[in-house]
Order: C-alpha cells, then structure tokens, then sequence
C-alpha cells in the first residue's frame, strides 16, 4: 500500500513539475485557440499506445484536435524501455525558447495509464484554459410571407361525356381435343388366312385425337382343326403378326386401313413326319367397324375386315403344291374400346 501510494504522489508531483515548466507557453493566447505540432515516438518492444490513440486522448480532454504538422508550439513525446521499467519524456518548446523537459516514470505494466497522464499534461501545457464553449449559431431570418395565391374563377360546369359502351370480351381460345388413350381387344374368325378357317384375337393400343386414331395391333389366328386340303392331306395352320393401323371415326361407325407383317405357319400331317413349313406373310387390310358405347369410357365393337395379301405362299409336299394363299382373305371381329 505504500509503495502505490508512493507512485501516485509521485505522478501527480510530476504533473506539477510539468505544469510549472509549461505553463508560460499559455499565457500569450490570442483569440484563435493554441495549436502545436506533434512528434511521436515509441520504443521497441513496448506495448504502448500509437500516435493515433495518444491525439485522441489529448483531443478528448481539449474537445478539439490541436495537433497541425507546423506550428510555433512543438511537442516531442517519447516513451522508451529501462530495465523493467518505462520512460515518458515530454519536450515542449516555443519558437526559439530553451524547449522544457520533463520525465515520469512506471512499470512496462504500466504505459496505457502513464500515455493518460501525459496526455493530461500536454493537454494542459498547449491549452491551460481548456476547452472553449462555442457561441450559438444565430436563429434564421424567417422568410417573407408569401402572398396569398390569386382566387381562380369559377370553374365552369362540366358536362360529363357519353359513356362508352363496354368492350367486348374476349372470345376464349380455342383448345384442340385431348389427346386420349385407347385400348382394344377382339375376338375374331377369318377365311382365307390359312388352310382353312381360323379362330383368334385381335389386341392394340393407341391414341386418340378428336376423330382420328393411331392403332398399333397384334392378331394371332390359328385352324381349331386341320383342314383337308387334297383328298389325302391334311394341313394344319397358324398366322401371327401385327401392324400400325390409322383409323377415323364419325358418329358410331370407324374405317381403317392400315399394313399387316408377320408369319405363316403350316403343318402337314398325313406324312411319315410331320413337319412345319414357315414363311413370311404381309397383307394390306381395310375394316369398318360400328361402335356401340355403354358408358362414358366403355364401347362395344364389331365389324368386317378385308385384306389383299402381297405374298401368295405356296406350301408342297414331297415337291408337289398342296395349297396356296387366297388372293383376298375376310374376318369378322367382336370386341371392346376402353378409353382410360
């Protein structure tokens, strides 16, 4: 406790000392407030405050930045290591007098309380008087009065216009017909396909665009028994393959046409072995069909459909010609739409 008391009378001797040297170059003040020039210094290895703090400080205690690179007042401060302990030393001169030069000294510890004590001082040695109040600004001369805007006559009666009559609206656009699925499937029985009559089924799936369709078919027709085709032959045959069909439709009643591709096979019995012929078969087809509905996705169908086939296929046995492809072929077909 008597060493800290020791250190703050020593720090407030040292501001009397200081004071007491620098207090003349406060006495010739003139009516601008004092200014003097700074120089600034710290030494390495110390963590001091840098100049920019050291002029806040000062600044603070003036309320004005009184620092200006030349003028008649010059401060030098610097603050530099001994041993464990640090250096202020303060150097104010005036023109051409004999500058005064004051020390203080503190722990390393202690060099940010030492930088306010000798703010303090060199606030005090620039400006003893310290900060100055500032006269109020006086009040702005109101402006004149303006004068009162003319009276604007009377302003005639207006006359409202006609009301026109509302646009029109605008049509609506016109949207094309969905584009909807359909699925088909058909029993069917034709002559002319192969030896003899044939049972089978019809089964395609398409697309639908207001009265137009595109169907793509497959179809599998085969003899329920073999037919006689000389007086001791006997053949048995099966037909598979499909197609694209396009297809348009008015009311209750659909055309199309369209191209089959597939194969034909035969089977002939009445030899030691029998033996199964294949060949390839296409056929141009035409159908017309009536259309039955019985509910909103659900149609009945039947219709007629010939063909013209483009290979005639001709089958032998033992290199004599047993049966050849008729030149047209009809079938009859059963079946239901569903259009999801």
């Amino acid at each position: 406790m008597a060493a800290a008391g020791t250190r703050v009378l020593s720090r407030w001797a040292w501001l009397v000392g200081v004071l007491g040297v620098f207090a003349p170059m406060g006495e010739a003040r003139a009516d601008e407030p004092p200014v003097a020039s700074l120089v600034y210094a710290v030494g390495s290895g110390l963590s001091c405050p840098d100049e920019a703090s050291f002029r806040a400080r000062v600044t603070t205690r003036l309320g004005r930045d009184p620092f200006v690179p030349q003028a008649a007042t010059a401060v030098r401060v610097q603050f530099e290591a001994r041993g464990a302990r640090v250096v202020a030393r303060v150097e104010v001169a005036e023109g051409s007098n004999v500058p005064g030069v004051r020390s203080l000294e503190q722990p390393k510890g202690a060099c940010d309380s030492l930088a306010d004590a000798v703010a303090a001082a060199v606030a005090t040695a620039i400006d003893p008087m310290g900060p100055r109040p500032v006269s109020p600004a006086p009040p702005p001369t109101p402006p004149p009065a303006a004068a009162p805007p003319p009276k604007e006559p009377p302003a005639a009666p207006s006359v409202a216009a006609p009301a026109s009559p509302p646009a029109p609206a605008p049509a609506p656009a016109r949207s094309g017909p969905p584009l909807r699925l359909a699925l088909t499937a058909h029993g069917l029985g034709s002559v002319g396909v192969v030896p003899g009559p044939a049972l089978g089924a019809l089964v395609g799936v398409g697309l639908r665009y207001g009265a137009f369709a595109l169907h793509l078919e497959g179809r599998l027709e085969s003899t329920p028994s073999s037919a006689a085709v000389t007086a001791r032959d006997r053949l048995t045959g099966v037909a598979y393959g499909g197609g694209l069909v396009p297809c348009g439709e008015i009311g209750w009643f659909e055309g199309c046409v369209g191209l089959r591709l597939g194969a034909l096979q035969v089977t002939s019995l009445d030899v030691v072995r029998p033996t199964l012929t294949s060949a390839f078969a296409a056929a141009v087809l035409a159908r017309a069909v009536v259309r039955v509905p019985v509910g909103e996705r659900v149609h009945l169908r039947g219709g007629l459909e010939g063909g013209l086939p483009l290979v005639r296929t001709t089958f032998s046995i033992e290199g004599e010609p047993v049966w050849t492809a008729d030149p047209l072929y009809a079938a009859l077909v059963l079946g239901i739409e569903l259009r999801p």
